[in-house]
């Protein structure tokens, strides 16, 4: 009898002192706790974007701001706004508004050598676009900068914002376009 109730005891702290189980409850409800965090805070992330070389802004075409941004919704649009150079349009690519937002960037007139880029494009609430405008040499003559791209359609975003040289400046509203 005095051996059954040591076994007892003994298998009862044995039972009583198992550390993995608490270990791997631990661990899960660590895990748990960390998918909860995650899940409260959207995950941002990028989407496909290219430029289209080779288009110039018409003289005709209004600038209020310093930076203007054109959301180009089909050819009419970009046609009233910008010029496709001759000498290479067969070899250019065309804009595809099924599947891409297309973008006109035009900046006052200048007689500073200006780079256009589009550095990123970012989804969280909002689609983010980081464009970045750089200002070189003084030239002969007055142009006019511009730069045309297109960036992956997606549904569910009301928003496009603009940030020039990292910096929030205009915003387009998305919704029944």
């Amino acid at each position: 009898m005095k051996k059954l109730i040591v076994l007892c005891c003994i298998a009862g702290a044995m039972i009583g002192c198992n550390g993995k189980k608490q270990e791997a409850k631990r661990i899960a409800d660590s895990i748990r706790m960390d998918s909860l965090a995650r899940a409260t805070e959207p995950a941002i992330s990028t989407l496909a974007f290219g430029t289209l070389p080779g288009y110039s802004a018409k003289n005709t075409v209004a600038l209020a701001d310093s930076v203007n941004f054109f959301l180009l919704m089909n050819q009419e649009d970009v046609d009233s706004k910008f010029t496709l150079d001759q000498t290479n349009a067969s070899e250019l690519d065309k804009p595809d508004f099924v599947i891409n937002f297309n973008i006109g960037v035009v900046c006052q007139p200048t007689q500073l050598a200006t780079t256009i880029t589009i550095d990123k494009v970012e989804v969280a609430a909002d689609i983010n676009v980081y464009i970045n405008i750089e200002h070189g040499e003084k030239l002969q003559s007055t142009t006019k900068p511009a730069f045309v791209f297109a960036i992956e359609k997606r549904d569910g975003y009301q928003n496009i914002q603009f940030f020039v040289n990292g910096k929030p400046d205009k915003a387009f509203f998305l919704t029944g376009l």
